[in-house]
């Protein structure tokens, strides 16, 4: 018998409107926008200051260069952020629209979707709200261990069966150990 998996994604059906929602999306826009318009900003004070006859001493340039690099790690994770809620939201749909065969334990299925919408609301606010101490380093880590999140392919492939959902979640849970061990290595 096929049936749709209604009741025990609910979770997942709760998430749609916290991804979809259009002020959350401008909002994350406009993070995105303010941390390029802040690594442009930097790039040119660090272009300044190597100019010839600026007075800037080396320990200035490098200092600079630095500040360049966190500002540029800091746009690319708000850049991850917005791939990341733009893949989830089509994964969402998919898995949603997935018809599942046999019968499968609700409760497990039910859990399994509840700790998907946590780790991914997390990492979204991860990616798009937090100020890593390191951002460089946050930003390597993060797009490795994102890959899988990523991938347009495996979003269009997802369904609701507990294998997937399960993988699902263990990428999910893979990232967001990546990412808090990022934000805490101040």
């Amino acid at each position: 018998m096929t049936t749709f998996a209604v009741r025990d994604l609910t979770a997942l059906h709760a998430l749609r409107p916290w991804l979809h929602d259009p002020a959350r999306r401008l909002t994350w826009q406009t993070t995105r926008l303010t941390r390029q318009a802040e690594a442009v900003g930097q790039e040119r004070r660090t272009r300044r200051a190597e100019l010839p006859g600026t007075g800037a001493s080396g320990e200035q340039i490098v200092r600079s260069r630095q500040q360049l690099a966190d500002a540029q790690a800091r746009a690319d994770l708000a850049v991850l952020g917005e791939q990341f809620t733009e893949t989830t939201r089509l994964r969402l749909t998919v898995t949603l629209a997935h018809r599942f065969q046999g019968r499968l334990d609700d409760r497990q299925r039910t859990r399994l979707a509840e700790d998907i919408a946590d780790e991914i609301r997390t990492i979204a606010e991860d990616l798009l709200e937090a100020q890593p101490a390191y951002p460089g380093e946050a930003h390597r880590n993060a797009e490795a261990v994102m890959v899988p999140l990523l991938q347009q392919d495996t979003a269009l492939a997802a369904t609701s069966e507990r294998e997937d959902l399960t993988r699902w979640l263990a990428d999910l849970r893979a990232a967001r150990l990546v990412l808090d061990q990022a934000a805490t290595t101040a």
